[in-house]
């Protein structure tokens, strides 16, 4: 692969297309509702959650709203970074945000640092040529992975993977799969796996 096409993919998501403005994020609340169903389910409310790609801050801030306090959470888009402080200011004062590019932030945490990390429409983006984060996703994370990602669609920004075969070989067991995803389209997946201990 070449290099030059994941820093051209960096550099989109830092300033994307009208299609992904941050704004567009704001009101999927029903994605939200789906992913807060899977996390209330398998850790409680004193969980450490790291969301990579969280973009507006809107699932985080669910979950937030909801008594889970130890979020943190990935970005890439200053802006959208900016709007999650304008938009949800609790979670703006509380949360541990890191702006950056997922390959510049995983590796600067501790082995097994948050209890669950998930993502949502997101690991789909990763360049090929990083691969290598989806080990650093499982090596910082202690139980539990939720992963929600179309796994078919094939693009320049979208590269399709089975996330279970990728998940099992760093350590992880796939615990819960569903392919009628509410709120998103045909081709996602969502996938829940507890690391092998």
């Amino acid at each position: 692969m070449d290099h030059n096409e994941s820093k051209a993919l960096h550099e989109y998501w830092k300033k994307p297309g009208d299609n992904n403005r941050p704004e567009r994020y704001l009101r999927k609340l029903t994605r939200s509702e789906f992913l807060y169903n899977y996390i209330q389910k398998y850790v409680d409310q004193n969980a450490r959650l790291l969301e990579p790609g969280c973009n507006i801050g809107r699932n985080l801030n669910f979950l937030f709203e909801r008594g889970y306090q130890k979020v943190a959470g990935i970005e890439i888009n200053e802006e959208a970074v900016q709007l999650l402080n304008k938009h949800f200011p609790d979670l703006g004062r509380e949360a541990d945000i890191y702006e950056g590019t997922i390959e510049e932030v995983i590796t600067n945490f501790k082995d097994d640092h948050f209890d669950l990390t998930f993502s949502m429409a997101v690991l789909e983006h990763i360049h090929p040529d990083s691969d290598w984060v989806f080990k650093e996703i499982s090596r910082v994370t202690h139980s539990y992975l939720i992963i929600i990602e179309d796994e078919t669609w094939d693009s320049s920004r979208h590269f399709p993977r089975n996330y279970q075969e990728i998940f099992e070989k760093h350590g992880f067991n796939q615990i819960e799969e569903n392919t009628k995803c509410k709120g998103f389209g045909k081709g996602y997946v969502c996938r829940v796996f507890k690391k092998e201990r």
